[in-house]
């Protein structure tokens, strides 16, 4: 297991640079990406499902910007096999490509449907069979876990829960905290935080003027922290 998560971090890299044309990026740029992705995820973390995750996340992307709507779907639907809210990154995609569509001037309605059309059935093929699966088996398609983060949330006593019952905030404020433990290690405790707001506004600037399928991620992790926050988890 532990290798198979690792093949599929490197993948992360090799999605990046074998589909560098369309996220607009030079084969350097490509490189240094992918390098930037698997060199700050942990290897603490191998074995588990987050790095297919990744993978997943970022194949379906490129593959419906490279106008692979349908394989795209599919893998949209593994992606929510690996984790629950990979769903959410279905009508993320789809207002992605409509939206791209239509400032391209398509205003053919067939046209403008049918990758749409093609990318909700390539999930639809993965997920119902999961669904049909689960239901018969188990009783129920959400998972027990889901379950048990909400429970987690309500009656837990430890500090980390009762003060940041919303998980944007506890995302947020834990993400604070190991930027300033990564500064501390270097002596410059404040200026990491910052470096990392300004990286983070002069790629957002870049992605809006210049690489906007990138918003795509932006979108997704909005959607993300907003579905959380919902259900309280």
């Amino acid at each position: 297991v532990t290798v198979f998560t690792a093949l599929c971090l490197g993948g992360v890299g090799w999605v990046f640079f074998l589909f560098r044309k369309t996220f607009s990026l030079s084969a350097w740029t490509a490189f240094l990406v992918g390098a930037s992705v698997i060199l700050t995820c942990s290897p603490f973390w191998l074995g588990m499902e987050v790095y297919l995750f990744q993978f997943h996340l970022v194949l379906a992307c490129a593959l419906a910007f490279s106008k692979h709507c349908g394989a795209s779907g599919f893998v949209i639907g593994l992606l929510y096999m690996t984790r629950g809210e990979g769903s959410l990154l279905l009508p993320c995609l789809m207002t992605a490509v409509g939206a791209t569509a239509f400032l391209e001037e398509e205003r053919d309605r067939r046209k403008l449907l049918d990758p749409l059309i093609r990318m909700a059935l390539g999930a639809a093929c993965v997920a119902m069979v999961w669904t049909t699966y689960a239901y018969l088996t188990f009783g129920r398609i959400t998972p027990n876990t889901l379950s048990a983060k909400q429970a987690s949330m309500t009656f837990s006593s430890m500090t980390f829960f009762t003060k940041s019952m919303a998980f944007g905030k506890g995302w947020i404020n834990g993400l604070q905290y190991r930027l300033h433990l990564w500064g501390d290690g270097f002596g410059v405790p404040h200026v990491l935080p910052w470096l990392f707001l300004f990286l983070t506004a002069v790629g957002f600037y870049d992605a809006v003027r210049h690489r906007r399928q990138w918003l795509v991620f932006v979108m997704y992790i909005l959607v993300y922290i907003a579905g959380y926050s919902l259900l309280v988890v």
